[in-house]
């Protein structure tokens, strides 16, 4: 036991400058004891000096939650603890467990922490099993000065969590780093351990020392994504940077370039042409790899650990392969399958009867085989360029067949728009790539070939575009996007080792990363398309809410719709909206542990380009060019804000329904339907209709036709006309407003539109108005004249019955519309204001429905004295009622609705009203009026 404890008050207590003892004055158990017995101090063990005694072993696992945590979810973490430390200890060492639970201000959400304490003699057991453990948090050992909370310690700084034992019974001491035995002895690693994973203070005399050729490139390039960006721009780091890359003696230029572009201010042509100076005047001896090992594991411990990991098993001749999913091993049925697939594509003679071993080196699938005729075979495919060769043992090794999978057979490219290439392209177009040779890439689709040249070899790479249009000129792909190319390629032989060839468990395992494996990539994170690809995977409900209808015009991501998860309503949203509802899938789905990403790849999303170009390769891949033409097209409901009215569902009723994402609307009525309150308001709604129209079956009649509106299908071939013989103030206004508010969004107002006019000048302009009255199911002409003349031809065509198309030219532009109407048509006009119309025309007066108006409201404050028999007293503001009455009227369109009444029996007074509207609207009865006067004689 040591015979003092160094404690250190709380964290403000100020160290700089001053003696260990100054600050942290030692303590023996027995007052360490007494000073952390009561809950909700603040002191820390001081364990970072030299001169201070030897520590236990602790481990830290902290575990974030976005809800507070429950007892079973407690239980169940310390249950995993548990388990690790089974693994790490062998089940025979012991160890005691602290934790601190509860609500942590600085991460803004709940979190578990277990900080187990382990005899520091089993330091060289753990080590050797955690060492590649990503469980445990690596930030608690500081390179530095090193301070631990103390049991019953508060955490401070507002965070009231308090780290406690086990049991309360427990010996503190048990908890305290710095109690120790000692009869223990000072920790002694086996004298091979750090042969693979150098530390920081052996980096360099390692490296010297180290034969080159175990050195790979991807150790080095793994180990410079490690390095800060800030280094870059430091000139004496940057250039001890290149020195240390040139003395590897491998061909690393290019990786330098990008590691200097990664500096602000840095990516200029000048300095990338100061980066080939620089590497040139480098004659190696100044500075060896091992200061590039230096600032990599300065920077990121972590991942530089990682890499290292990654260097061994490269360095393995044999690799257990294991599914990249957690799905275990691979098993030696698919690497069969695997291997007869290969073998058929290269053409290799012969049956192959079983396989001898499978291993990964490098970037290479490597599949021992034996054949039919028990000759042996070796199978090789570069999971980089899809390139498969074969060897016989019995010829020396000799490659007897090679050839490139998509040789000839093409591979799809999966979610990248090669539009940005050039202008003439096309977004959406399907492309595919096929390797004719060890030189090129060639990308294909319906007019238009693309080169990518040096595919193999970054940095070098540089590409055409042809069209097969021969009077086209072929033409250079800028440098800057080259990129683009090769993403593309990468994806596509992703896509094809995950699909048609079966191979996926390839895809990013180990060191077979077809992402990381690029040179010139800024930092170590998967590209777009397969982030993009992952999240929607993650979050296929969300995502299926979404839907990109692209512009052929643009080959930008304008025209993002997202339907509403309350209301089931799709709406066009800003790219900026859609930006945040993306980047907040990304969180989540990082939080909550279903979709893993790095600390690099979340800082890319979160970046302003990284945010605009997962957007767009998101939309790409949800693009549906028939989104907008089935956007409200379903003309068998009617939506309000809430629900909608089905009228397919049973036949000749509508039914009452929540709207549902496969509607696809994106216009509603804004009232909402309550069914107690159009039971409220029944009788009242039942009283006015009864007042407006006081004849039964005229009041049916026009009640039926505003109910089959309710539907978007025009059975009926007529439109239905509003007038009266009692100068006014009958109601048809009033009776519109109320209809008009009920269909709302559904309904439009336009009187010139039924009448002949300016529109017979230019037919494209009539047209052109007639693209607004898509998806319309009222259309009200109100205040009409006796001097307008109707456009009965137009008339008769929209009332043709069901499925008339309109089509015509956009306004101000060359592309033309196309729909199926579905509106009524209602037009009003007062006694003597019959606008005129061809009274000849048998079909079209057949087309005519007429309602009569017969009431007349009288204002109760004025002493008025008529003889009409259906006077009632004018309500004032009774407008103001209206909304409140519209889930009552739709009750009592329900019940008058018939989508099959055609209105060709309809009360005798109507069609003598219609008569008299046709002497009226008879032109030589006007001009005889107007130029015959009648006299005496």
């Amino acid at each position: 036991m040591p015979s003092s404890i160094h404690l250190l008050h709380d964290l403000a207590t100020k160290r700089t400058g001053r003696l260990l003892e100054d600050y942290a004055p030692s303590v023996d158990l027995e007052c360490a004891r007494a000073k952390l017995s009561a809950p909700g101090h603040q002191y820390l063990e001081v364990l970072s000096t030299a001169k201070t005694p030897v520590t236990k072993f602790y481990l830290d696992r902290d575990q974030l939650l976005d809800s507070k945590p429950t007892d079973a979810e407690v239980a169940l973490a310390l249950a995993e603890v548990h388990e690790k430390l089974a693994k790490l200890l062998g089940g025979h060492l012991e160890y005691k467990i602290a934790q601190r639970h509860g609500f942590c201000p600085s991460k803004g959400r709940y979190k578990l922490s277990f900080r187990p304490f382990i005899r520091y003699t089993d330091i060289p057991a753990i080590v050797r099993a955690c060492s590649d453990d990503d469980f445990w948090d690596l930030s608690v050992y500081k390179g530095a000065e090193q301070l631990l909370a103390c049991p019953n310690g508060r955490k401070g700084h507002g965070d009231d969590r308090i780290l406690r034992m086990a049991r309360e019974d427990d010996d503190i001491a048990d908890y305290l780093a710095q109690v120790t035995d000692n009869s223990w002895q000072l920790l002694a690693l086996p004298d091979d351990f750090n042969d693979d994973c150098p530390t920081q203070s052996q980096d360099q005399d390692r490296t010297e020392n180290q034969n080159l050729g175990d050195l790979d490139q991807e150790l080095v390039r793994d180990a410079l994504r490690c390095i800060s960006a800030t280094r870059a721009g430091k000139y004496a780091e940057w250039r001890d940077i290149c020195f240390g890359l040139k003395s590897s003696g491998l061909d690393l230029l290019e990786d330098f370039k990008a590691f200097s572009r990664r500096a602000p201010g840095y990516d200029t042509r000048a300095h990338q042409k100061a980066c080939d100076v620089l590497w040139a005047k480098s004659r190696g001896g100044e500075v060896t790899i091992g200061t590039v090992f230096h600032f990599a594991k300065a920077d990121d411990p972590v991942e530089y650990a990682r890499a290292w990991s990654r260097f061994k098993e490269r360095r393995s001749d044999v690799q257990i392969i294991r599914h990249s999913d957690g799905k275990g091993e691979v098993q030696n049925e698919e690497v069969l399958l695997a291997a007869r697939r290969l073998g058929e594509i290269v053409g290799f003679g012969g049956p192959i009867a079983r396989v001898l071993a499978s291993r990964v080196k490098g970037p290479h699938f490597i599949i021992d085989v034996i054949m039919e005729d028990d000759s042996e075979a070796t199978i090789t495919l570069d999971v980089e360029t899809l390139l498969v060769q074969v060897q016989q043992k019995d010829q020396e090794q000799e490659i007897i067949k090679e050839r490139y999978i998509n040789a000839t057979d093409a591979i799809d490219v999966p979610g990248i728009d090669l539009a940005c290439l050039h202008k003439d392209l096309r977004s959406g177009m399907n492309w595919q790539v096929t390797r004719p040779d060890d030189t090129k890439a060639v990308f294909c689709a319906t007019g238009s070939r693309v080169e990518l040249l040096n595919v193999d070899h970054p940095g070098k790479e540089s590409a055409t575009l042809a069209f097969l249009d021969s009077s086209r000129k072929t033409v250079a792909v800028r440098k800057g996007q080259v990129t683009t190319l090769q993403d593309a390629y990468r994806g596509a032989i992703q896509a094809a080792l995950q699909g048609p060839l079966n191979m996926g468990f390839l895809v990013n395992y180990g060191t077979i990363n077809l992402y990381n494996s690029e040179p010139s990539s800024e930092s170590n994170r998967r590209p777009d398309d397969d982030l993009a690809h992952l999240v929607i995977q993650t979050h296929p409900d969300a995502f299926a809410r979404i839907v990109f209808a692209p512009d052929v015009k643009s080959s930008n991501c304008n025209g993002l719709y997202f339907c509403d998860e309350d209301t089931n309503v799709w709406s066009q949203e800003h790219n900026g909206t859609m930006e945040e509802k993306v980047m907040s899938l990304f969180k989540s789905g990082s939080q909550s542990g279903s979709l893993v990403l790095t600390e690099k790849e979340l800082h890319y999303i979160a970046s302003r380009r990284g945010r605009a170009d997962m957007l767009h390769i998101v939309a790409c891949k949800l693009a549906n060019k028939g989104f907008k033409a089935s956007l409200d097209s379903n003309r068998d409901i009617f939506p309000v804000a809430n629900g909608c009215f089905d009228t397919s569902l049973v036949p000749g009723r509508t039914t009452w329904r929540a709207l549902t994402l496969e509607d696809r609307v994106s216009i509603v009525a804004p009232w909402a339907y309550c069914p107690e309150l159009a039971r409220e308001k029944r009788a009242e709604v039942d009283r006015f209709l009864a007042q407006v129209l006081p004849i039964a079956e005229e009041r049916s009649v026009v009640l039926t036709f505003f109910a089959n509106l309710m539907s978007g299908r025009r059975c009926a071939k007529k439109f239905l006309v509003l007038t009266d013989k009692s100068g006014g103030d009958n109601g048809k206004s009033t009776l519109l407003a109320l209809f008009s508010l009920f269909f709302a969004s559904f309904a439009e107002t336009n009187t010139k539109f039924v009448c002949k006019g300016s529109f017979d000048r230019d037919r494209d302009s009539h047209d052109a108005g007639m693209e607004p009255m898509k998806g319309k199911r009222l259309i009200v002409a109100e205040e009409l004249k006796h001097d307008m003349t109707l456009d009965d031809a137009l008339l008769k065509r929209l009332t043709g019955g069901d499925g008339v198309t309109i089509s015509g030219r956009q306004c101000g532009s060359g592309s033309r519309f196309e729909f199926t109407w579905q509106a009524g048509i209602v037009m009003l006009f007062n006694e003597g204001d019959c606008p005129k119309f061809d009274a000849g025309d048998t079909a079209f007066m057949g087309r005519m429905l007429v309602a009569p108006m017969r009431a007349k409201f009288i204002d109760p404050l004025r002493s008025e004295v008529s003889d009409d028999p259906y006077q009632f007293p004018m309500v004032a503001n009774i407008q103001e009622k209206f909304p409140s009455w519209l889930p009552a009227l739709a009750d009592i369109f329900t019940d008058h609705f018939a989508p099959l009444e055609l209105f060709n029996s309809v009360p005798p007074a109507m069609k003598e009203w219609r008569r008299e509207i046709t002497q009226e609207a008879n032109p030589i009865s006007e001009w005889l009026e107007r130029e015959v006067v009648i006299t005496r004689n």
